[in-house]
C-alpha cells in the first residue's frame, strides 16, 4: 500500500440517501477507549479503591472527578452498594442516562477548574481521579484545592496517572524493529502531563493534604500489547481531531499506522501506573 493511501480517515460520507451526513470516528472513540482503559487499570491494580482507604459502608460518599464515561464509578457502586456515588465532569454526555443508573449513582456537571458548588463541598469521604494531568488547563494548585474542597476533614483522595517518566520499549527479540514506537515515545514524553506528574506529591502537600503516599505498579507482560494499543488509540483520537490543514495530521497518521505494524510483530511501549493516596488536612 502506498504511503499516500496509509492514513487515518476522520470522516466517512454517507452515500445511500444523498444527505451529505458525516460520521466522525472521533465522536465514537472517547467512550470506547475510556471503558477499555478502565478494565486494564483494574486488571493491573487489582483494586478499585486502594486498600489503605477505609470503607464504612452506608456512611460513605464517593466522588469520581473527571468521570468521563463513569465506568469506574459504576464498578465502585457494585462493590460499595451502600455508598452514595457521584460522578463529576465538565460534561456527562458520555455517561449512561439517569434512568439506567443504580439507585446509589448520580452524575453531575462540574468543571474542576472552578470552585465546587455548595452542595458538593465537604461532602465526600473519598475522591477518585484518573489521568488528570493531561486536562489541567490552569494553575494545578487551584485544581488540587478544588478537589480538597469536596472532601470531609481527613477524607481520602486517590489520584492515578500513567507514569511516562519510567516508560520502556520492550521487544520479543533483538531482531524486531521499534523505530515507530520510539517515535511515539518521544511524543508521549513531550506532553504536558510529563512535566506535572513529578510535582503531584508536593502539590498535594502544599494545597490541603497530608499523609501523602504513592505506589508504582508495573504492567504484567501478557498485557503489554493491550497497553500499547490503548496508547495508540488515544493518539489516534488526537489525529482525528486535528484540522485537515494541520501539517501534523499526516505525520501522526503515518506514525500511528507504523506503530500498529510494529506492535503486531512484538513491540510494546510499557508505562507503569502511579497511584497517590492522601488525606485532607482538616
Amino acid at each position: 500500500m502506498a504511503d499516500s493511501d496509509r492514513k487515518i480517515e476522520s470522516d466517512k460520507k454517507a452515500e445511500s440517501d444523498g444527505s451529505g451526513l458525516h460520521i466522525s470516528l472521533s465522536d465514537f472513540l472517547p467512550p470506547t477507549s475510556s471503558i477499555c482503559e478502565h478494565y486494564l487499570w483494574r486488571e493491573e491494580l487489582g483494586y478499585l479503591l486502594n486498600p489503605s482507604i477505609p470503607y464504612q459502608g452506608s456512611k460513605d460518599a464517593i466522588a469520581d472527578v473527571a468521570t468521563d464515561s463513569g465506568v469506574w464509578l459504576l464498578d465502585v457502586a457494585k462493590t460499595c452498594p451502600y455508598a452514595q456515588c457521584f460522578g463529576l465532569d465538565i460534561s456527562t454526555k458520555l455517561c449512561p442516562p439517569n434512568a439506567w443508573l443504580p439507585a446509589n449513582v448520580t452524575f453531575h456537571s462540574w468543571d474542576i477548574h472552578h470552585n465546587p458548588p455548595v452542595f458538593l463541598r465537604v461532602r465526600f469521604d473519598v475522591v477518585h481521579v484518573r489521568s488528570l494531568c493531561g486536562v489541567i488547563r490552569a494553575d494545578p494548585g487551584s485544581v488540587v484545592r478544588n478537589m480538597a474542597a469536596l472532601l470531609k476533614p481527613h477524607g481520602y483522595l486517590q489520584w492515578e496517572e500513567v507514569d511516562t517518566s519510567c516508560a520502556s520499549i520492550v521487544t520479543v527479540n533483538a531482531t524486531v524493529r521499534a523505530h515507530a514506537v520510539l517515535g511515539l515515545g518521544k511524543l508521549v514524553e513531550a506532553s504536558p502531563e510529563c512535566v506535572l506528574m513529578p510535582r503531584i506529591p508536593d502539590l498535594l502537600s502544599a494545597n490541603g493534604f497530608h499523609n501523602v503516599q504513592w505506589s508504582r505498579v508495573v504492567p504484567q507482560k501478557p498485557l503489554f500489547k493491550y497497553h500499547t494499543d490503548m496508547l495508540v488509540l488515544k493518539w489516534a483520537e488526537l489525529v482525528l481531531r486535528l484540522p485537515a490543514t494541520d501539517e501534523r495530521k499526516e505525520q501522526y497518521s503515518r506514525l500511528m499506522l507504523d506503530v500498529k505494524e510494529e506492535t503486531q510483530k512484538g513491540v510494546a511501549y510499557v508505562c507503569p501506573k502511579l497511584v497517590f493516596v492522601a488525606q485532607r488536612t482538616w
